[in-house]
C-alpha cells in the first residue's frame, strides 16, 4: 500500500512538470517582444497572441505588469486584429488585478492610461474594478474635449509651414509615424494613393514624425 501511495506520488509530480517547462522565462518574452516588430505583417497577429498568452501565465508581479504593457504598446501598431487586441488587454487588466500599481503625484500610472486606451480606442472589453483605471479614463475624455481646440504650426520637408486651424473647412488627416515602425512604412504607398485621388476634393494629408529630416526623406 506504501508503494502503491508513492508510486501515485510520484506520477502526479511528474505530471506536472510538462507544464513547468512549458512556462516561458522572462528572457524569452523579452525576446520575442524584441522580434515583434520584425515579423511579417501575416506572422505577427499570431505572434502577439501567444506572448501576451505567455505573460498571462507568469506570477504575479511588476515584472509581468511591465511586459504587458509593453506588448499594449506594440499591438496598436498596424491593424493586427481584434483577437490580438482582446489578448494583450486581458494581460494586462490581469496583470495590473494582480499587482496594482500605486499612484505617482495623484495621477495614474502609464500602464493603467494604456489599459484604458485600448477600451476607449480599440473597443476591447476588460474587467479591472480599480479606481485608477476610472480616473484614466476620465483623464482621457477631458483630453480629448482639448484636442478638438488644439492648433499647431509645423514645417514640411520643403521648409514650408503648415497650421492647421488654417486649414479649416478642407478634410485633414493627420498621422503620426515613425521611420521604426514598420506598419507605418507599410502604409505610405495607400496614403500616397489616396491623397493623389482625392487631393481635387480638398483632402490633405499631414503625417508627422520628430524624426531628422534626412532620416525622413
Amino acid at each position: 500500500m506504501i508503494r502503491i501511495s508513492s508510486a501515485l506520488f510520484l506520477a502526479a509530480i511528474l505530471s506536472t512538470v510538462p507544464h513547468l517547462q512549458a512556462q516561458a522565462s522572462p528572457s524569452k518574452i523579452a525576446d520575442e517582444l524584441n522580434k515583434l516588430r520584425s515579423l511579417s505583417t501575416e506572422k505577427r497577429p499570431a505572434a502577439t497572441v501567444k506572448v501576451a498568452t505567455e505573460i498571462s501565465a507568469l506570477p504575479p508581479g511588476i515584472e509581468k505588469v511591465r511586459f504587458a504593457d509593453s506588448v499594449s504598446h506594440l499591438v496598436t501598431e498596424g491593424d493586427q486584429g481584434q483577437d490580438a487586441l482582446q489578448a494583450v488587454a486581458d494581460t494586462l487588466s490581469k496583470a495590473l488585478a494582480e499587482t496594482p500599481v500605486p499612484t505617482k503625484n495623484g495621477q495614474p500610472p502609464m500602464p493603467y492610461f494604456d489599459l484604458t486606451r485600448l477600451v476607449r480606442y480599440k473597443h476591447v472589453t476588460v474587467s479591472l474594478d480599480d479606481p485608477l483605471h476610472k480616473q484614466a479614463n476620465d483623464i482621457l475624455a477631458a483630453n480629448e474635449a482639448d484636442i478638438a481646440k488644439a492648433d499647431f504650426t509645423l514645417k514640411d520637408l520643403h521648409n514650408k509651414s503648415w497650421t492647421l486651424s488654417e486649414l479649416r473647412g478642407k478634410i485633414v488627416m493627420v498621422n503620426f509615424w515613425a521611420t521604426w515602425c514598420p506598419p507605418c512604412r507599410a502604409e505610405m504607398p495607400s496614403l500616397d494613393a489616396i491623397y493623389t485621388h482625392y487631393q481635387n476634393e480638398s483632402l490633405v494629408i499631414l503625417s508627422i514624425t520628430d524624426e531628422e529630416p534626412f532620416k525622413v526623406s
